[in-house]
Formats: structure tokens, C-alpha cells, sequence
């Protein structure tokens, strides 16, 4: 398995994107420079029939104010990968979309396809989800691909990122015991969880604290807004 750096036009090409996301300077530059020491990424999108439930928020603008309003799991998701999918496309970063049950792995940003890879994202993404939660398998799979890749990462002082959607438990296996597996890769792993059940939390929070492997788990927008002004009232903690 291979991957290409990211070129200078393409980085201007998704500084553009980030620029009409209102994002701070700051931050603009820090996503840019964040492509060289990961040069990969996988989102595992769990399209599985509870992700169907209406405890899910997202952000919607009403003139210049940003209102949080409440939706399905599923649409909370897809708000947050419709986003990576135009940034992927446009700054050809590529990125690996890998659902539960819909699909084969999507690779968008990898070749000028015409938007074609992004377009069968966002169509999965138009449609409802059903299925089970087959983490497992889908982990064990880039797995695999991870380690293929290590030797050239490492070479190159680089990392690959690995970011989970889901809003619950594995239903094929022992999830701890796959994510272990991760910990002597070159990889960074993000659990954005997509539900507010207490319940899923403590199951990702278990598992994180339970295996050495560089890994976040994350609430959706106003969770993680409400505990970071627990210690900084003073930041505003934007989209």
C-alpha cells in the first residue's frame, strides 16, 4: 500500500475549503501542516440501524448565530463526514471512508476522479443506516493495512490517523482486544462518539484506559464545549 505527499496547490486548494469554514488562522495552518505527519487517514462510519436514534445534535446557522439542535445519530455523523469528504476531495488528501455495511472501503482524495469517490460517500450518507456493528472486522482490515504501511511512516517520521464513528459496541468480538493491536503501529485514534448514552461512553472510555494506544474519545460539539469551559471559561469552543 502507498501514498503520495500532499502538493503545495492541493494544500492551498483545502486552506480554501478551511477559509470558507470560518476557521481561525491558527488552525488553518496547524490542519495544513498536520497533512505532512499524517499523510493517510481511515473514518470508520458506523452505519448500523441504531445510528437510526434521535439523540444526536448538530449545528444549524440561523443568520450570523449558530443554533445546536437535536437529530438522528446517523445525520450527526454525517454532518461531521460530508466536511472530511469535500476537504479529502479537494486537497486530495487521501482518505479512506470504511462503513460497517454499506460499502467497500471508499478512498476519496487519492486520484483525480472527478469527485466521483466523495459523490458515493455523500450518496451512503443520503440514505438510511441499517445493519449490525461489525467493528471488528472492519478494524481488523486496517489493521492489516496499517501494518503494511509502517515501515515507510516510520521511515519518513509520519503517522497515519484513525477515526471511529459509532454510537456503540462492537457486535463480532472483543474490541479491546482489536484495539490493542493498533498500539505498536505509527497510528493516532479518535473515538467521535455519536450518542449520548452514558453507557457506550464508559465502554470507549474502559477501553482507553485499558490499553497504551494514542487514543481520544470525544462527545459530540457541546460535550466537549461543556467540559473544556470547565477548566477555560474564557474560550470560546467554536465549530
Amino acid at each position: 500500500m502507498t501514498y503520495q505527499q500532499i502538493s503545495m496547490d492541493s494544500k492551498s486548494l483545502g486552506m480554501d475549503i478551511l477559509e470558507k469554514n470560518n476557521w481561525p488562522q491558527g488552525l488553518k495552518e496547524q490542519m495544513v501542516a498536520n497533512w505532512d505527519t499524517f499523510p493517510y487517514r481511515f473514518m470508520v462510519l458506523d452505519d448500523s440501524g441504531s445510528m437510526g436514534h434521535m439523540d444526536g445534535t448538530k449545528l444549524m446557522s440561523s443568520g450570523r448565530i449558530m443554533k445546536s439542535i437535536n437529530c438522528s445519530r446517523w445525520d450527526e455523523m454525517g454532518d461531521a463526514v460530508k466536511f472530511h469528504a469535500e476537504l479529502a476531495d479537494m486537497a486530495k488528501a487521501p482518505t479512506e471512508f470504511c462503513f460497517l455495511n454499506a460499502s467497500n472501503p471508499i478512498v476519496v482524495g487519492e486520484t483525480e476522479d472527478d469527485g466521483q469517490a466523495k459523490n458515493k460517500v455523500l450518496k451512503i450518507l443520503s440514505s438510511g443506516p441499517s445493519g449490525g456493528t461489525p467493528l471488528c472486522r472492519v478494524l481488523n482490515g486496517i489493521h492489516a493495512k496499517i501494518k503494511q504501511m509502517a515501515p515507510e511512516l516510520r521511515e519518513r517520521g509520519q503517522k497515519v490517523s484513525l477515526t471511529i464513528f459509532t454510537d456503540g459496541k462492537a457486535s463480532d468480538g472483543n474490541l479491546q482486544a482489536v484495539m490493542q493491536k493498533f498500539a505498536h503501529l505509527p497510528v493516532w485514534v479518535v473515538i467521535r462518539l455519536c450518542t449520548n448514552d452514558d453507557d457506550v461512553g464508559d465502554y470507549w472510555s474502559g477501553i482507553d484506559d485499558n490499553i497504551e494506544l494514542e487514543m481520544d474519545v470525544l462527545d459530540d460539539l457541546r460535550g466537549e464545549a461543556t467540559e473544556v469551559t470547565k477548566f477555560n471559561p474564557w474560550l470560546t469552543y467554536g465549530q
